[in-house]
């Protein structure tokens, strides 16, 4: 009699732990999910434009011809780097953010110095006033605009969400339309993009 009290218990507690693990898994609903990619990647599309963009950011020029190197204008959205690279964590997972801020602000060196690339911003000193090499030229420029209402989550888990977008996008000086699959992992400080939405 104990035994099968015991056995009875146990097989409660393991369908309990399986239900347990099994609601660990479920993602968000989908309508969550949709809100967060919306979120994540509109937000994603001002960095986009800041970091890779042709133009980057506005800049008033020193009119020394020796400077390089330029401060951005007041009305930008970002003026700070510490608040552009607070913005870059808050939408890329860490490790993604990571590689964008340094390519940004170490630029590309070369064991032989051949193909190595200035850093696109910088700062002077201790100060946090962001800098543009107005001589940066991006090799390309993968803007795209979206169309938020096409949004569909593809996957959903308790830890990654993938999801596809319509969006247009300029390419060889034509207008043409694209699908982007996006890709979210939930970090320690939320849901973050770990792939490019450009």
């Amino acid at each position: 009699m104990v035994k099968r009290i015991f056995a009875i218990s146990m097989s409660i507690i393991l369908i309990a732990l399986l239900a347990v693990s099994m609601v660990g898994c479920k993602g968000p609903e989908e309508e969550e999910a949709k809100a967060i990619v919306k979120d994540l990647v509109s937000r994603s599309v001002v960095l986009n434009e800041i970091y890779f963009g042709k133009k980057g950011m506005e800049y008033r020029d020193t009119g020394n011809p020796n400077d390089i190197y330029m401060p951005v204008i007041e009305t930008e959205k970002f003026v700070l780097k510490s608040k552009l690279v607070e913005e870059t964590r808050a939408v890329f997972t860490l490790n993604e953010a990571n590689s964008i801020i340094d390519m940004a602000f170490k630029g590309v060196q070369s064991e032989i110095n051949q193909n190595s690339v200035l850093a696109r911003y910088m700062v002077l000193a201790d100060d946090d006033w962001l800098y543009i090499n107005k001589k940066y030229e991006y090799p390309f420029e993968c803007l795209t605009q979206y169309n938020y209402d096409t949004i569909n989550i593809t996957y959903s888990s308790s830890k990654f969400i993938e999801a596809t977008i319509e969006g247009t996008r300029e390419e060889n000086g034509e207008i043409k339309t694209v699908l982007v699959e996006v890709e979210l992992a939930l970090e320690e400080n939320g849901w973050r993009l770990y792939s490019s939405t450009c």
